[in-house]
């Protein structure tokens, strides 16, 4: 597992297609494959981050079911500005 402490969240976004036009379900493909690789507190930081950036419905219903696994308190922040800013 990679250490947290250094994480490039841009660029993981990047690595898994999150700004380009690229077919969601290639997306979703890519962000399921980061459990592989990170672990809990990693993913959280990941996927808080992935839900502040995404604009794609589909990919953004699979971040929060991913996030939703771990329910952690800090994803409590981005869920909210996604309901009040209707991203």
């Amino acid at each position: 597992m990679k250490d947290n402490s250094k994480l490039d969240l841009e660029a993981i976004a990047k690595e898994c297609n999150l700004y380009d036009e690229s077919e969601a379900d290639n997306v979703i493909s890519k962000i399921r494959s980061l459990d592989e690789i990170y672990g809990q507190d990693s993913l959280v930081k990941i996927y808080n981050y992935f839900l502040s950036e995404c604009k794609t419905p589909k990919v953004l219903a699979e971040i929060i079911r991913c996030e939703d696994r771990f329910r952690d308190k800090t994803s409590l922040g981005p869920l909210v500005d996604i309901l009040f800013l209707n991203i």
